[in-house]
């Protein structure tokens, strides 16, 4: 698999299944974009990372990393319009995730993330 469809899981910690989860569903929509490709159905992968909700607002959440349903919201009419395939909401996401995917996973696996 090549690793920008990677989404990293340790096994045993609390994440596990929640990051497994959305790596196979990121895999899946990869699979559905590239299958419909030519029909005039575009597939889009939404990262939006943390959203501001009454789900979360008795977390702390880094607020570099958070975004507003209202920009989560413009972010998927933007890449709707655009024809994306995958769009991360926050900016910043762009460069964690591009710093996660090249630590080699060896030193990955000793890390605490």
């Amino acid at each position: 698999m090549p690793t920008e469809l990677r989404v990293r899981a340790r096994p045993g910690t609390k994440e596990t299944a929640t990051r497994m989860g959305k790596g196979r569903l990121h895999r899946i929509l990869s699979g559905q974009r590239n299958r419909l490709a030519g029909t005039g159905i575009h597939v889009i992968t939404v990262k939006p990372g943390f959203v501001n909700t009454r789900m979360t607002e008795a977390t702390d959440l880094p607020g570099l990393l958070t975004s507003s349903p209202g920009a989560v919201a413009g972010a998927v009419a933007k890449a709707i319009t655009k024809k994306r395939d995958i769009v991360y909401i926050a900016p910043v996401w762009h460069l964690i995730m591009l710093i996660i995917r090249v630590i080699p996973e060896r030193i990955y696996k000793k890390m605490s993330i």
